[in-house]
Parts: C-alpha cells; sequence; structure tokens
C-alpha cells in the first residue's frame, strides 16, 4: 500500500483501506451454492433458499466469509457451501440430526436486519420495503449467525428472511414444525394404533394388563377400594394389594391412613420398607 501524506512525517496517518469480497472476487454471473442440496431428515420439507449468501466467519473484523446456500426447513435453518473454514473444520457442534452451521427453529432467540452500517433492527414480521443487507441470527444456545445478503437476488433475499422470521417467530407456527407431524407420519407408517399410548394406570384394566405382564395376579390383585376417592383422596382410585386383603380390610381405615409393613430381612441385614399396601389385621 502506498504512504499517505507527505515523505518523513512523525505523524503519519493510518490506513483507511478495507478489504471486502466482492462478486469479482467470486464471479458475477455465478449462483454460488446453487448447486448444493441438504441432507433432509424423512419427512422434512424444504420451504425457502437463496444462493450467494455470504456467511461471515467469527471472530473476524475483516468482514470475511464464505459464500453458500442459505435454506430453511420445518425443522432447521442450515448454510451449505463449498468452501470450508477452520471453525467448521473443526466441528465442536455437530450430532446425527444437526450439522455445524445447523439451527433448529425453537432455538432461535431473536431475528436482526442490518439496512444500513449504523444499526441492526429487530425483524418481527415480513418485509415491508426494501431488503436487509446482513441477517443475524441469535440462537438460545448463545451461537449467533451473521449472514450477508448483499449479493443475493432480492426476490430471494427477500422470500429467505421472511421465511426464517415467520417460521421461527411465530408462535402460530409451533404446531408445524417438522417434528410433530415426523411423529405422526412414522406412527402411521409402523401400523401403530392410537391405543399404543403411555400406560398411565388410571384404570383397573391398565393394572390388571401390568399384573398379567409380571406374572404378579399370582400373589396380588387390584382394589377399587378406593373409586371416586372415596376413602381418600391422596391415594388413586385403583392400585395393587396383596391377594389375602379384601376391600372391607381397607374400607376400615377411612380416615386414618392406609398402613403399611416394614419388612427385615435377616439374610441381608438391612431394613426394606414396602411401597405395598397391606392391612394392619393382615399378618406378614
Amino acid at each position: 500500500m502506498l504512504g499517505l501524506g507527505g515523505g518523513g512525517a512523525k505523524n503519519a496517518a493510518k490506513p483507511s483501506f478495507i478489504s471486502y469480497i466482492t462478486p469479482e472476487e467470486v464471479g458475477k454471473d455465478e449462483l454460488l451454492g446453487k448447486n448444493l442440496r441438504p441432507s433432509l431428515l424423512p419427512g422434512e420439507n424444504l420451504l425457502c433458499e437463496a444462493n450467494s449468501v455470504l456467511k461471515y466467519i467469527q471472530d473476524d473484523i475483516s468482514q470475511q466469509g464464505v459464500f453458500g446456500k442459505l435454506l430453511c426447513t420445518d425443522f432447521k435453518i442450515t448454510f451449505l457451501s463449498e468452501e470450508t473454514t477452520p471453525a467448521d473444520a473443526e466441528s465442536p457442534f455437530k450430532n446425527k440430526l444437526l450439522e455445524e452451521n445447523d439451527i433448529p427453529l425453537p432455538c432461535v432467540d431473536c431475528i436482526y436486519g442490518v439496512f444500513d452500517e449504523k444499526k441492526k433492527t429487530p425483524l418481527f414480521g415480513p418485509l415491508k420495503n426494501k431488503c436487509p443487507k446482513k441477517l443475524i441470527i441469535c440462537c438460545k444456545d448463545l451461537r449467533v449467525f451473521h449472514f450477508g445478503l448483499k449479493y443475493t437476488k432480492e426476490e430471494e433475499a427477500k422470500m429467505i428472511v421472511n421465511g426464517i422470521v415467520h417460521h421461527c417467530l411465530s408462535s402460530k407456527q409451533l404446531k408445524l414444525l417438522f417434528l410433530f407431524s415426523y411423529a405422526e407420519a412414522t406412527s402411521n407408517s409402523r401400523g401403530v394404533c392410537e391405543k399404543s399410548e403411555t400406560v398411565m394406570f388410571n384404570t383397573m384394566k391398565d393394572w390388571r394388563m401390568e399384573l398379567d405382564r409380571t406374572k404378579g395376579n399370582l400373589t396380588y390383585r387390584v382394589s377399587s377400594a378406593n373409586e371416586c376417592y372415596k376413602i381418600s383422596e391422596r391415594l388413586p382410585q385403583y392400585f395393587v394389594v396383596p391377594g389375602s386383603v379384601s376391600d372391607t380390610n381397607i374400607e376400615q381405615q377411612k380416615g386414618k391412613g392406609i398402613p403399611v409393613s416394614i419388612k427385615y430381612f435377616s439374610v441381608f441385614n438391612k431394613m426394606l420398607l414396602s411401597n405395598k399396601v397391606y392391612a394392619s389385621v393382615h399378618s406378614v
């Protein structure tokens, strides 16, 4: 770089030239990233995309970055590029579902648009007038992504910005997330009926099925003495008791609480507190 001012000056002016990546360095007519294809999970749908997006390298004051394609699906925001950076090569954030440049939609905390170099504007809805030159995505896991849209076609830039804001910040879109629809599709594809839900043991049938599964029906039975919570509101309506304990024995304890027994096993030399219900008249 040539010196500024007269020769031999004691306080020479600091160089003010900053080098930026320009379209000439990558080719004006080439849409960077147009041939890249995302790796989608089964059932995941692509919503919108934009080519020639510049992802700025974090912690780099020279505003350098890599060009690629920015996409938004019903599961995540992802950036694809044929170039690699040292940070991406290390891949500190990567698993079987997400890559280093993937952002799950529920992980997005706030989105900013930079329309000029002076300030950034939070985005809450669709763009009305011009498109921002830079898109900043702040994540709930403390990651921050900076995407440059200066060299992106205006219609593609508006589409990707509106798509990201709409699907990340709109509470009504939560039910449209990929994971919910994917779970339903998986259940239907496997032929799982609606009855295959988590057993909550709220009915006598649930307890009987559990006793049949564990072969506990030989010594235990299901009691309905507390049906409609007529004995105690702290106990479930149906629970398991030893087969020798009748509902009459349990009803006699109304207002007194249901007693439990403590078994002592000398072989193991320790006390075990049984969580099963015993009547006080029952000899253990």
